[in-house]
């Protein structure tokens, strides 16, 4: 049996400054006592949209994920990643690359994100 030794990490994400991170966190903290999962570390991003390319926190994430260091990464709903279809793919194929799996507590949220996301680009 392999054990994979990569981090367990969480990240969170706000468009308005500690608008909803409180909650955000305590929602994904329930759910890795719920499924006794180990978290090393957080990654937040406080006060940006989802349509930002440039958030500290998102952007060491993604480093940490180039240089192999993590395996899962938990969010409280995908969009927390980025509510742009085609940046959210882009970051899928990062994640597909560096086997690393992601986990969205509300996972139907990503939906309707898209489907506003759509919609503006249709108008």
């Amino acid at each position: 049996m392999v054990i994979d030794m990569r981090n367990k990490v969480i990240y969170v994400r706000t468009c308005l400054k500690g608008s909803n991170l409180d909650e955000q966190i305590e929602m994904i903290n329930q759910y890795i006592k719920d499924n006794n999962i180990d978290i090393s570390d957080y990654y937040i991003d406080d006060g940006y949209t989802g349509q930002d390319k440039n958030r500290p926190g998102l952007n060491k994430l993604l480093k940490d994920i180039s240089l192999n260091k993590i395996e899962i990464v938990i969010v409280s709903s995908y969009d927390r990643l980025s509510r742009d279809y085609l940046m959210y793919e882009n970051y899928m194929d990062l994640f597909k690359k560096y086997n690393v799996e992601l986990k969205a507590i509300q996972w139907w949220k990503i939906i309707v994100s898209f489907m506003l996301d759509f919609q503006q680009k249709m108008n």
